[in-house]
């Protein structure tokens, strides 16, 4: 019986299927945060790409995001509670992730898919000057959603548009603690977050330039919503007398609106 499944898949997938892929430019306002602790905000910059291998009935895809420049800054305080205010940040991130799907070409001139999948998210974050520590994050999260395009009244114009629910079923906080104090152990700490959540939706336009070839701009909004992790320990030296200092990381949100241009093929 399994192996009738896996012939009856595999035979979907492949019935007139097809390459096709999308590449693009986005322009973002990013800002994350922990209430009432601190926040860092700013412009992002980022490259997209993705990948699909669409049959007549199911669909496959690989989508990858880069940064690659920002300009963004830290408002809060050090951990002695001295106020810092617009101090430069680095948030370098990349997010990979893998989709699989059924087709929702129901009707004429409308397609898309309908999909769950896998995916990674990894954040690196360095706040600069004295007491700014390196702060790497990674994400495993579970993407459920949908897009679709739908012809309008112009010939080659058509709407695009999709919705995604996200369940981060493990973070992993790496805190570089002995960025910011000295002789600590150890200077990595790391911390924990489970069962937490993020969604992205996207409306736009594409326009068909050929049958193969076409422009796109479409704006998006992504969410992260995670709650406090485990706590951490380390130790270190005061005044000739070993202390300990434990840490979490606080709940956070990050929220990111952007504009993107694009072309598909």
């Amino acid at each position: 019986m399994l192996k009738k499944i896996v012939y009856i898949l595999l035979f979907s997938i492949a019935l007139n299927a097809k390459f096709i892929g999308d590449a693009g430019y986005g322009y973002n306002f990013y800002r994350y945060e922990e209430p009432e602790l601190m926040k860092i905000e700013g412009a992002l910059h980022t490259i997209f790409a993705k990948l699909a291998y669409l049959g007549d009935y199911v669909g496959l895809e690989f989508n990858y995001l880069q940064a690659i420049d920002q300009s963004t800054q830290y408002y809060g305080s050090t951990m002695s509670g001295i106020p810092l205010l617009n101090i430069p940040s680095k948030d370098n991130f990349h997010n990979i992730d893998f989709k699989f799907g059924k087709r929702l070409n129901i009707f004429d001139n409308y397609d898309g898919l309908g999909y769950v999948g896998i995916g990674y998210r990894y954040l690196d974050n360095k706040i600069s000057g004295s007491g700014g520590y390196k702060r790497e994050q990674v994400y495993y999260y579970i993407p459920i959603g949908f897009y679709a395009s739908d012809e309008m009244f112009a010939d080659g114009l058509f709407a695009r548009y999709g919705a995604e629910v996200r369940y981060l079923f493990l973070g992993v906080n790496k805190t570089h603690i002995g960025d910011a104090i000295a002789n600590v152990n150890p200077s990595v700490l790391k911390m924990i977050q489970k069962n937490n959540f993020g969604f992205r939706v996207h409306s736009g336009f594409e326009y068909f330039l050929s049958d193969e070839f076409k422009i796109f701009m479409q704006i998006s909004a992504d969410y992260w919503y995670v709650r406090e992790s485990s706590t951490a320990v380390t130790t270190y030296m005061a005044n000739g007398l070993s202390s300990q200092l434990t840490l979490v990381e606080p709940s956070n949100n990050t929220v990111q609106f952007g504009i993107e241009l694009g072309v598909g093929f």
